[in-house]
C-alpha cells in the first residue's frame, strides 16, 4: 500500500486535536462496549453532525490489532453489531461506525451528495484518529470492513488512509456512474429518476454526468493505493443492487484479490453470513497476524 496519497484528494484534512465523548456503554463476557462520539469535521446546516460510534474493546491485555466496520446504506445494524461481536471475542478490537447523513439528496442535487462523501470519509478516518490514540490499540494492525454501501465507503478509508493495513470488502466494488446507472435498489432509482427529470437527461448523460461531477469520490479513482494481497473480496452473483460490471472492474483495476462469490442475491446474502464472517476472520487473521 501506497504510504503517500498520490492523488490530490477531497477526503484529505488537517490533523487536529478533537473532543471527543466515551462512555460506557455496557459490559460483555471477556470485553466491553463504549459509546464514542464526536463533532464533525464538515458540520452543515440542517444534517446530522454528529458522529457515533461503538468501541468493542476486549479485556486481553497487551497491544491488538483494530478492525473498522462501516454501515450499510439504511436498515438495522444487523451485520456491523454480529461482527463486531464475532471479531472481539476472537481478540480484534473493533470500532463500529454508525450512519451520519442519508448520501443520496432527496432533491438529487449532486453537489451536495459529493459533499456529503467527503463528510463522512474525513468524519471516519478521524475516528481512526481516536482509535489508533488508544494505549491497546496497535496502530499498525488496522483493518476496516463494511457490506453493500458500507464496502463502498470502506474502499475508500483503505484507499486514502494508510493506516489501513487489511480490507474485506462484503457486496462492494466500483464506478459510481455504473451503480448509479444500473442498480435496481430503490433507493438509487428514485435518486437516477430525479436528477434525469431535473435536468431533462437521457440515461447516457445521466452516467456520463455521474462521471464528470463524482469521480473524485469514486473507489476506482485511487484503486492503485490497495495490495491486493491485503484485499478480500465476497460477493453474490445474482446482485441487482450493485452490478457485476462494478464488482468486476472494481476487482480488476486492485489486482484481482481473492474474490468469493456467493450464490445468492444481494439481499439473500444474509443467510451466508456466518460463512462471510468467518472468511472475514481468517482474512484478518492472516494479514494483520492475529492469534487466538
Amino acid at each position: 500500500m501506497a504510504q503517500e496519497i498520490k492523488h490530490v484528494s477531497p477526503f484529505n484534512y488537517a490533523k487536529e486535536d478533537f473532543s471527543v465523548e466515551v462512555k460506557l456503554f455496557r459490559r460483555k463476557k471477556g470485553y466491553v462496549i463504549k459509546r464514542v462520539t464526536f463533532s464533525s469535521a464538515l458540520p452543515a446546516p440542517g444534517e446530522n453532525n454528529t458522529v457515533r460510534c461503538y468501541y468493542y474493546q476486549t479485556e486481553k491485555e497487551g497491544s491488538s490489532p483494530a478492525v473498522i466496520i462501516l454501515p450499510i446504506a439504511g436498515g438495522n445494524y444487523f451485520f456491523s453489531r454480529k461482527m463486531a461481536k464475532y471479531l472481539v471475542g476472537r481478540g480484534i478490537n473493533c470500532l463500529r461506525l454508525e450512519r451520519g447523513e442519508r448520501l443520496l439528496d432527496r432533491e438529487g442535487d449532486l453537489e451536495i451528495v459529493r459533499r456529503r462523501f467527503i463528510k463522512t470519509i474525513i468524519d471516519y478516518r478521524r475516528s481512526m484518529d481516536w482509535l489508533v490514540s488508544q494505549k491497546e490499540i496497535d496502530s499498525e494492525r488496522i483493518g476496516v470492513t463494511g457490506a453493500s454501501l458500507g464496502a463502498f465507503l470502506s474502499s475508500l478509508v483503505a484507499e486514502t488512509d494508510p493506516r489501513i493495513k487489511s480490507s474485506v470488502f462484503i457486496l462492494g466494488g466500483g464506478n459510481l456512474a455504473k451503480l448509479f446507472s444500473q442498480s435496481r435498489e430503490r433507493t438509487i432509482r428514485s435518486f437516477r429518476k430525479r436528477v434525469m427529470k431535473k435536468r431533462e437527461l437521457t440515461e447516457d448523460e445521466f452516467s456520463q454526468l455521474i462521471s464528470e461531477k463524482l469521480e473524485d469520490i469514486d473507489p476506482l479513482t485511487y484503486v492503485g493505493n490497495l495490495s491486493p494481497e491485503n484485499v478480500l473480496m465476497i460477493n453474490t452473483v445474482n446482485d441487482v443492487v450493485v452490478p457485476r460490471d462494478c464488482t468486476l472492474e472494481f476487482w480488476s483495476s486492485v489486482g484481482e484479490p481473492e474474490l468469493i462469490w456467493l450464490p445468492f442475491t444481494h439481499t439473500g446474502s444474509f443467510f451466508a453470513f456466518r460463512y462471510a464472517r468467518g472468511k472475514a476472520l481468517e482474512h484478518f487473521q492472516r494479514t494483520l497476524g492475529v492469534k487466538e
